[in-house]
């Protein structure tokens, strides 16, 4: 399903579409519990630039940069840092 949104109810606007499968768990979560919870790391990135990978020997620009981390945030708890370098995860290559 698409829909679309205009502030002044033209027909011009921006075009949102939302996977079945997405609406469903919302659906089950909503009929469960009455409310969405979301997952959150609390990190900013950006991907990682040629002369950061340069100059970690990397062959490829790939992973991501963590520039910044919100405090009490779970990737503050976990030890996360600003600078850090994301390379994978959950065994996934970034």
């Amino acid at each position: 399903n698409t829909a679309i949104f205009s502030p002044d109810g033209g027909s011009v606007g921006i075009g949102f579409a939302v996977p079945s499968d997405l609406v469903q768990t919302i659906v089950a979560d909503l009929d469960e519990d009455g409310s969405v919870t979301r997952g959150w790391l609390g990190v900013q990135i950006k991907p990682m630039s040629e002369e950061i990978a340069s100059v970690l020997g990397l062959d490829a620009p790939k992973g991501a940069v963590i520039e910044m981390v919100s405090e009490d945030s779970p990737a503050e708890k976990a030890g996360l840092e600003k600078g850090d370098i994301v390379l994978s995860f959950d065994g996934a290559e970034i």
